[in-house]
């Protein structure tokens, strides 16, 4: 995966459950879009700061990576791009090309393949296609 670590999102990103940083106070601070009044107020102020805070820089959203795969209860084989979870397999890429598998006995089934850029997206993959995580966050 890339050497830098973070992104700047585009506003279409954002929805409930986005987990973000934003530079306050000289620090960079953890966000998450906990409800739909956290993005009506983020969306309402877009005319102003947020606009300006997307462009500037002091928004941005760490790329998906190892750590972030852990937390979802997937376990590492010998690799750092394969990542197994029930009868589930998590392929990965440097480019972020995330592909996911179900073993079903006779053959792997593929469920997914596309580009997955954050934690915040694979959650929301994982659950439109049924897979239970969370053994971490």
């Amino acid at each position: 995966m890339e050497d830098n670590k973070y992104y700047t999102p585009t506003i279409d990103e954002f929805h409930v459950g986005f987990e973000y940083e934003a530079f306050i106070n000289n620090s960079w601070q953890s966000k998450v879009m906990n409800d739909y009044e956290d993005i009506i107020y983020f969306l309402f102020d877009m005319n102003a700061k947020t606009w300006l805070s997307i462009n500037e820089g002091i928004v941005r959203v760490k790329y998906l990576d190892k750590e972030d795969i852990e937390s979802l209860g997937f376990d590492c084989t010998s690799d750092d791009q394969y990542y197994l979870i029930d009868n589930y397999t998590l392929l990965i890429d440097n480019d972020y090309f995330l592909q996911i598998l179900k073993d079903d006995f006779e053959e792997d089934i593929y469920l997914f393949q596309g580009t997955i850029k954050n934690k915040s997206e694979l959650k929301v993959l994982l659950k439109q296609l049924g897979i239970e995580y969370g053994r971490g966050n």
